[in-house]
C-alpha cells in the first residue's frame, strides 16, 4: 500500500469582518437639515505573520451597508440622518463577517431662538429710543451676528438699535443652525 502525506498552507480562511477606515459626518457643524454619514471601509485579514501584514480578505459583500444596525443591507456607504441620534451600521464582506461601529450625531437643531424685544417710551440724549432684544438657543446657541433689525437682510452682534421715530419695529434672531425668531414692540413716545 502507498501512502502519502501532504502539508498544506492555508491562507485563504476570513474569518475577520471588514475593516472601519473612517467615517464622516457632512456638515460636521450645526445644522438645521440633514446630516450625511459616510463610511469608508476594506475587507482585509491578518496573514498571521509575526510582523503584523494583513492581506486582502474575501471582499465585500454587494450588499455591504447597513444603517439600522443589521435590519436592512445597502450597496451604498452613506446615508442622511434627519435628527440627533446614536447610529449604528454594519458592515459585512461576502462571507458574511460583519463589523459594527456607532457614531453619534449631535449637530441637529431645528428649534428656533427665543426672543423678546422691548423699547424705551423716552427718547434718550441723542433723540432716539432704545430697542433691546433679549435671545436665547438652547441646543445650538445663538450665532455670532445674531441680531437683524432689517428682516434679515444684515446682521449684528449687539442686541440693541436705535430709531428716532415711534412705529412698530421688528428684530429677527437666528442660532448657529440657522433656525430664525422675530419679535416686535410698538413704540408710542410718552
Amino acid at each position: 500500500s502507498n501512502t502519502f502525506t501532504y502539508t498544506f498552507d492555508i491562507a485563504n480562511i476570513d474569518i475577520t469582518g471588514p475593516a472601519i477606515l473612517g467615517v464622516t459626518k457632512n456638515p460636521t457643524g450645526w445644522t438645521n437639515g440633514k446630516v450625511e454619514v459616510i463610511v469608508e471601509c476594506a475587507d482585509n485579514q491578518p496573514t498571521g505573520a509575526a510582523d503584523g501584514t494583513i492581506a486582502a480578505g474575501a471582499g465585500l459583500h454587494s450588499m455591504a451597508y447597513s444603517f439600522d444596525g443589521g435590519v436592512t443591507w445597502s450597496n451604498t456607504n452613506r446615508t442622511s440622518v434627519d435628527k440627533n441620534k446614536t447610529l449604528s451600521f454594519v458592515v459585512r464582506d461576502v462571507l458574511g463577517n460583519q463589523t459594527t461601529q456607532t457614531i453619534e450625531i449631535t449637530n441637529i437643531d431645528k428649534t428656533a431662538p427665543t426672543v423678546s424685544l422691548s423699547a424705551t417710551d423716552e427718547k434718550n440724549a441723542d433723540g432716539n429710543f432704545v430697542l433691546t432684544a433679549t435671545a436665547s438657543d438652547k441646543e445650538s446657541g445663538l450665532a455670532e451676528k445674531a441680531y437683524s433689525w432689517n428682516n434679515g437682510q444684515t446682521w449684528n452682534a449687539g442686541p440693541e438699535a436705535t430709531i428716532d421715530v415711534e412705529g412698530t419695529f421688528s428684530v429677527v434672531v437666528r442660532d448657529k443652525a440657522g433656525n430664525t425668531a422675530k419679535a416686535s414692540v410698538t413704540i408710542v413716545e410718552k
